[in-house]
């Protein structure tokens, strides 16, 4: 993964908060969303540092992870971008872009703004998909204790449901 420097300073910094994470927004998922976003924007006109920051830090506030009080005032993603001492501007465009990164928010009409955080958006869904989708699916029920599979539970009509089977939300969201 080749870096520059602010990325670098960024990345060190969420890899202290996410390094020994189990739930599927760990670093590993954190890497392959940056690099897939820059992939994905191979052809497009895009500021570097906004998608990196955005790519970065996408997850470290994440409300199944933290809280819904975690997802609304991005605390970690705010003191990780004033440690790096990254300029008042950029950090209310990256917080702004990062609230409306989100399976969920998706769900409900939410959708980011900016090219580079469309980008993330769908690097971030891309993740979701194929293998790795299957393995985070499975990570993340297991870090909330929630059974893999039930053959009495089907899917529920709420998408937004928390407690089912991880299984379902595999099957709901991939399959239907």
């Amino acid at each position: 993964m080749s870096l520059n420097d602010l990325e670098k300073r960024v990345y060190d910094e969420v890899s202290q908060y996410l390094g020994k994470d189990e739930s599927g927004h760990g670093m590993d998922h954190i890497e392959r969303v940056f690099l897939l976003a820059f992939q994905l924007a191979k052809e497009e006109v895009i500021d570097r540092d906004v998608l990196g920051l955005i790519a970065l830090l996408h997850d470290v506030d994440d409300a199944k992870l933290f809280g819904e009080e975690a997802a609304k005032e991005l605390r970690q993603a705010k003191i990780i971008m004033q440690t790096c001492q990254i300029k008042a501007d950029r950090q209310a465009q990256v917080l702004a872009e990062i609230r409306r990164i989100g399976f969920k928010k998706r769900m409900r009409g939410i959708v980011p703004i900016s090219i580079e955080a469309k980008l993330v958006s769908d690097a971030d869904m891309l993740d979701a998909l194929g293998a790795h989708g299957i393995l985070r699916t499975y990570d993340y029920g297991k870090s909330q204790n929630h059974i893999f599979f039930d053959r009495d539970c089907f899917p529920s009509n709420d998408p937004l449901y928390p407690t089912e089977p991880s299984i379902n939300h595999f099957l709901r969201s991939y399959c239907v």
